[in-house]
């Protein structure tokens, strides 16, 4: 059983979901554990490198979608069942919404987050199967164009924290956050996934020529919304605002909640240039490529588990009572607690995890 999983895995992919899964705890705990975070000055001045760490955790939830995009092209491949596909989206979707319930430090009932996202992006995987490789591309644009559209209507916030994206006194707050408004809505985030299912077969072959051309298309778009923003002095406040639709196209924010123009191009861009860095880093010797791949084999349980952190540090009072060095000290060891896990767990073809869980149940 363990032969036939890894020869079936792809360490590319693997490696891009640790890469995603490192930088989203290393940015996590730093927020929950870490008593000085927040000053974001400071730290870049006085920690240059760790600023760097938490810093790449923007990049974390677009791979992680991108790979989860990518993951379910090989399952279409691999078994070529609808159903069996739809009914793991299903149990995704529950094991989100039960999350919901347990981490009220977080969400409220109706939060949609990654998870969320993820299941409901195997909800259409049978129609993303029957679709062209060119009328995905459509569908990618048309999820954009209609989150811009979306978020002028409902008058989204420039900026969203996360109280708001669970406040249970909004309008419609289910349908409000899985769509528009949550964490990673449905428009435009699904779009990370679309274009993880049609990129699949170059990604896992390592044809990075058809991606790169994307991504450089991607980026350009990234580009010219900057400049925008620049020349009509939008950076970091609503521009044009008289024309509530084009500001959302020419306006620069760090946070991505909710992610407007120059971010989801430039974060869709990215993807094919990471993608080709991981997998020449795969081939350098060294075990550093080898942490990543295992976390990434456990990505799911990995994520979900690193939450309950969360709920736990806030439930007993203990959240943001460590310095710096501590802080570090913490992330690094359950880094290398998932590592350690992963390789001992391997033979059993983690047995109980949330992996295995998803196998069983569809």
């Amino acid at each position: 059983m363990n032969r036939d999983l890894n020869r079936e895995r792809n360490q590319t992919i693997d490696f891009a979901k640790g890469f995603a899964l490192v930088f989203m705890i290393v940015q996590h705990l730093s927020v929950w554990v870490w008593s000085g975070y927040g000053k974001s000055i400071s730290v870049a001045q006085q920690t240059p490198l760790y600023f760097v760490a938490i810093s790449f955790s923007a990049l974390s939830a677009p791979l992680f979608i991108f790979c989860a995009g990518c993951g379910a092209d090989l399952f279409m491949r691999k078994y070529q069942d609808p159903i069996k596909i739809v009914k793991r989206g299903l149990v995704l979707l529950s094991i989100a919404y039960i999350m919901n319930l347990i981490i009220s430090s977080w969400f409220s009932i109706a939060s949609w987050y990654v998870i969320h996202l993820i299941g409901f992006g195997f909800l259409t995987v049978p129609i993303l199967y029957k679709m062209s490789s060119r009328s995905r591309v459509g569908l990618f644009w048309a999820l954009f164009v209609a989150s811009v559209v979306l978020q002028g209507l409902l008058n989204t916030p420039f900026s969203i924290g996360s109280s708001r994206m669970g406040d249970m006194n909004q309008s419609l707050p289910f349908l409000r956050y899985a769509f528009v408004e949550g964490h990673f809505p449905i428009f435009p985030w699904l779009a990370f996934f679309v274009f993880g299912y049609n990129s699949a077969e170059d990604a896992i072959n390592n044809r990075y020529k058809t991606l790169f051309v994307q991504g450089a298309v991607l980026l350009l778009c990234a580009a010219i919304c900057a400049i925008g923003a620049n020349a009509t002095g939008s950076v970091g406040f609503q521009s044009l605002s008289g024309i509530p639709f084009v500001s959302r196209l020419f306006t620069i924010r760090v946070r991505f909640y909710p992610i407007l123009a120059p971010a989801f191009f430039f974060l869709t861009g990215i993807i094919p240039f990471l993608l080709a860095l991981f997998t020449y880093i795969l081939r350098l010797p060294g075990p550093i490529a080898g942490y990543f791949v295992s976390i990434g084999r456990i990505s799911l349980t990995a994520f979900i588990s690193h939450v309950f952190i969360k709920q736990l540090l806030y439930a007993t009072g203990t959240a943001g009572l460590l310095s710096k060095w501590p802080t570090i000290g913490v992330t690094l060891l359950l880094l290398a607690f998932y590592t350690v896990l992963e390789k001992l767990w391997r033979k059993s073809g983690y047995k109980y995890g949330f992996e295995w869980l998803l196998r069983k149940l569809s």
